[in-house]
């Protein structure tokens, strides 16, 4: 061996002596690489990126550059999400730069592609997806949500396709006011992580020719509309239910229900069978000279033949059926059919269940009605409340109490009276000052929107109210007297499915989660009842969309 040779060898000896530690560092921090980014560290795939958010939504391509008067499609895409149900986006561009062109020149106005993610929208069944495209703000606003009984997507893919016609030089990012996205249980994204994107339009001048595509959509939609109009307003199916549909008393005391039609055409002769729990509460006799337990028939038929009327407070069991025969007249509308007075005995929840309901015109022919079951609350006062927030301070001495009889009106429901109105709400009281906590009631309106509560403390008071799905309603300084208070609280505005104080793409969601059932059915939600219908239809889809967007507390004025 050389001399050069043993030299060039001790160099390398004392060159892994002294940095033999570098080189070992350098192998660990490439197989370390290799495991956080195993697509390669300089790769621009957004999978590839290291993510903690919930979801990547990015542009395909990030960046598009083109020339000016040349179309091109991007799309937006969403990577990695899991139970997504839906989205709703707010989208601006520069119209000045470029414009979206039309995807579907069959519907009104501008749109944009659905992608494979978003694909089941489209079908009436599964989804809905409102679009609205503005070529002169330059802005693209998405809502879509899937529907029952259409699965959630898990996965990565296209939301929106973007087919656009490149104007003038210039730069025009894509740029979100809004992004919001769902799961199938209403809930949103924790975070949502944006790859943004943009459109590079290289210098030049391009007017774009007038195109007639948006006259012929408008009057192809014109018959179009013309035609699903009639199923949009279903004919309201008739009910018999209880009402209220749920009654709280006090052991040792009584309760009046009633038993009332709505919706009703032709009306000539009724019948049911209604059980409860004869170990929690008792049927109380209305006409003691007659043998046997009575209740007392309503007024909206006259009971010109009465078939059964028996009470067996033994088995727990009520059978009424009545008719009313010539002169007599067939009836319309809404009513009440019995009347019946309960009395606690033990404490405890007893179901008031239709076993039957029975609706007959003067043919002798069954009309279709559904049943609205209801229920009777007996407390026990010698035990302790469940509800301690039920009074906002100590009791008042006996008759210095102010009573709030307040006046509540909904949207998008029949006149009142009628079963609809029928409905538990939320009620806040404050003193105005902003002493003390509030107090929190559950009223049940009655079937005209009133509901009483009793025992306050005489004051000034900030009132809210809010319907089970609504918005707040705020009246400020309101002063409660010693005795009866009539205050009306307007109307709530419907929509709010997860009271969030916000009507978004999340009570979307929720909504088309159970759109289609009614309350017997598996998957009914109530909190997307908008219109207290006992059946969740494209009613409250239109009454949701009519108030979208709105949010916080409407401040009522003095």
């Amino acid at each position: 061996m050389s001399t050069r040779s043993r030299s060039m060898d001790t160099d390398a000896a004392n060159l892994t002596r002294r940095y033999g530690w570098l080189l070992v560092a350098l192998v660990m921090v490439t197989l370390f690489a290799a495991m956080l980014f195993p697509e390669g560290v300089l790769s621009s795939s957004p999978r590839s990126r290291l993510r903690v958010a919930d979801a990547l939504v990015c542009f395909d391509p990030q960046v598009a550059e083109l020339d000016v008067g040349v179309t091109q499609t991007v799309s937006l895409m969403v990577y990695d999400v899991t139970d997504f149900y839906g989205v709703q986006m707010e989208l601006r561009f520069d119209p000045a730069t470029i414009q979206i062109l039309d995807a579907n020149p069959g519907e009104p106005g501008v749109q944009v592609g659905v992608g494979d993610v978003l694909a089941p929208t489209q079908t009436a069944l599964d989804g809905f997806m409102l679009q609205t495209v503005d070529n002169d703000e330059g802005r693209i606003d998405i809502l879509a949500s899937f529907a029952q009984p259409d699965p959630p997507f898990s996965g990565s893919g296209s939301l929106i396709h973007i087919t656009f016609l490149s104007l003038d030089g210039g730069t025009s990012d894509w740029t979100f006011d809004t992004l919001v996205l769902s799961n199938s249980t209403g809930d949103n994204f924790g975070e949502v992580e944006i790859c943004n994107g943009s459109v590079v339009v290289l210098d030049g001048t391009y007017t774009p020719e007038p195109t007639p595509t948006h006259t012929v959509a408008a009057a192809a939609t014109a018959t179009a509309t013309a035609t699903a109009t009639p199923t949009q307003t279903p004919i309201p199916t008739a009910a018999v239910a209880v009402l209220p549909p749920r009654s709280e008393f006090d052991l040792g005391t009584s309760v009046s229900v009633q038993v009332v039609v709505s919706d009703v055409v032709n009306l000539y002769g009724v019948g049911f069978e209604l059980s409860f729990d004869p170990s929690l509460v008792q049927v109380v006799d209305a006409d003691p000279g007659e043998p046997g337990v009575q209740i007392t028939l309503g007024d909206f038929l006259s009971p010109d033949i009465v078939g059964s009327h028996a009470v067996d407070n033994a088995a727990g069991t009520i059978d009424i059926a009545f008719a009313q025969m010539a002169p007599s007249l067939p009836v319309t509308g809404t009513g009440t059919i019995a009347i019946i007075v309960f009395t606690g005995t033990n404490a405890g929840l007893a179901s008031l269940t239709f076993d039957s309901a029975q609706l007959s015109n003067p043919d002798a022919i069954e009309m279709p009605a559904d049943a609205w079951h209801g229920e009777l609350l007996v407390v026990d006062l010698t035990q302790p409340t469940p509800t301690p927030t039920a009074t906002p301070t100590p009791d008042p001495a006996p008759g210095d109490g102010a009573t709030l009889v307040g006046l509540v009106s909904f949207q998008a429901r029949p006149a009142p009276p009628h079963m609809d109105w029928t409905s538990p709400l939320s009620v806040t009281l404050q003193m105005a000052n902003g002493g003390g906590a509030d107090a929190t009631f559950s009223p049940t309106t009655d079937a005209t929107g009133v509901f009483t509560i009793t025992n306050i403390v005489p004051g000034t008071y900030d009132i809210a109210v809010r319907d089970r799905n609504s918005l707040w309603n705020v009246r400020n300084g309101y002063a409660l007297t010693a005795g009866i208070n009539h205050v009306n609280m307007g109307t709530v505005v419907a929509g709010d499915a997860n009271n969030d104080e916000i009507i978004d793409v999340l009570d979307f969601s929720i909504l088309a989660s159970t759109y289609a059932t009614s309350f017997t059915d598996l998957g009914w939600d109530p909190r997307a009842d908008f219109n207290n219908s006992g059946a969740i239809d494209i009613l409250d889809f239109s009454l949701l969309a009519s108030n979208f967007g709105r949010s916080g507390r409407t401040i009522l004025a003095p």
